[in-house]
């Protein structure tokens, strides 16, 4: 598979987690100031900011999220040591986490331990790494334990055997 291409496993992911909506709906913490539509699109890929009222189909929706991973997030990873020789999945769990948590988390001040996991290539310890970020004692924890856990299921089917 192609690196700077979306990851298929991580599309089905991402997806999976955040969840279509087809109408327009409030950013929980900012309203509409911060319109979402579709798998977490606030920005359309023309530029033009989601607003109260618009309407997308799934087939859009995933459009619309292809172009953000191609656009923002892998660019951001293609500055991880050996993104580009990563497997397919790996790269999937790592994109599924950058869309959740930013697409630049490497190297960025709160994301030490994961940014040496992947600088080191200590694989073993990706895991324990990925479930850092799962804000504990939120009213989220559960559900970004859930997907740290799939990223982390995912990041491991690609490991070499």
């Amino acid at each position: 598979m192609n690196p700077i291409q979306p990851s298929l496993a991580g599309l089905e992911l991402i997806k999976h987690f955040e969840g279509f909506r087809a109408q327009a709906y409030p950013d929980p913490l900012h309203g509409w100031a911060i319109a979402t539509i579709g798998y977490g699109t606030t920005r359309y890929a023309t530029g033009q900011q989601v607003t109260q009222g618009d309407q997308i189909t799934e087939a859009q929706a995933e459009q619309e999220l292809r172009h953000f991973l191609t656009q923002q997030v892998i660019p951001a990873l293609l500055a991880i040591p050996h993104y580009e020789s990563m497997t397919d999945p790996m790269r999937g769990a790592l994109q599924c986490f950058a869309y959740n948590l930013g697409a630049g988390f490497y190297g960025a001040p709160h994301f030490q331990t994961i940014t040496r996991v992947l600088k080191t290539q200590d694989w073993s310890q990706m895991r324990s790494a990925l479930c850092l970020y799962v804000n504990p004692g939120t009213a989220v924890e559960v559900g970004l334990r859930r997907r740290r856990n799939a990223e982390a299921d995912l990041w491991e089917q690609g490991l070499p055997s």
